[in-house]
């Protein structure tokens, strides 16, 4: 009885995750399979698609008809992008940990999803950097309120 409590209790390593993974595994199967680096390429595809199609819940006028690369394009690049190996390889080796995982951060955030205008880093840079913009715009609206001219 003793293995089967074991069983019932054991939870997918993936951080919050409380789905139950198949005997001797540590993950359990979806996660395993989302992990794969194709995988893992076309579900950041699909989210920057649906972005810009407007289907996005958060904000769609930041990014609906904006240019998107071509899917093949966007797996070719990802490949063989040295930054997004090394951030990949350091998120499957630290447990998957969501702070770590690899996102596409556009350079200018007026213009598309296109080669020249996207960068990869982790998801709590991508996420302070949000954070910057929103400071940079409350200075800058502070400055205008008291009749400052400075170039913040």
């Amino acid at each position: 009885t003793n293995n089967n409590l074991k069983v019932l209790t054991m939870r997918c390593k993936f951080k919050n995750c409380h789905k139950q993974p198949k005997k001797r595994d540590v993950y359990c199967y979806s996660h395993i399979y989302k992990s794969t680096i194709t995988r893992f390429l076309c579900n950041k595809y699909s989210a920057m698609k649906s972005r810009v199609s407007g289907k996005a819940t958060r904000n769609p006028h930041l990014y609906r008809n904006k240019a998107i690369v071509p899917k093949d394009a966007f797996m070719v690049w990802a490949k063989n992008h040295p930054d997004f190996l090394s951030l990949y390889k350091r998120w499957v080796s630290c447990d998957f940990d969501r702070k770590l995982t690899p996102t596409i951060n556009r350079i200018n955030s007026n213009k598309g999803y296109t080669l020249d205008n996207m960068e990869w880093m982790t998801n709590s840079q991508n996420c302070g950097l949000a954070g910057s913009v929103k400071k940079l715009k409350a200075k800058k609206e502070i400055y205008n309120l008291l009749g400052v001219n400075n170039n913040v």
